[in-house]
């Protein structure tokens, strides 16, 4: 079974991207495609299983709360 997630997040795209651009990648059980979108950053993950999506969602929500603290940390 096929497993599709997509997270659009707003907010500074820049920052997103470096922040994520690490992880984008093909790995042998799942697919990161990262899109810059106009205000927006999208993520799509594809997964070959659940435990692929759990893991690529799980380092995303890690990502994103990083991205987070160092917004808060600009302010």
């Amino acid at each position: 079974m096929r497993y599709k997630a997509i997270f659009q997040v707003e907010g500074n795209q820049e920052l997103l991207y470096k922040c994520l651009s690490q992880e984008q990648d093909k790995k042998d059980r799942f697919t990161l495609i990262i899109r810059k979108k106009p205000k927006k950053l999208e993520i799509i993950m594809l997964a070959d299983d659940h435990i692929a999506l759990k893991a690529i969602t799980n380092s995303m929500s890690k990502m994103l709360e990083l991205y987070e603290k160092l917004e808060q940390h600009k302010q």
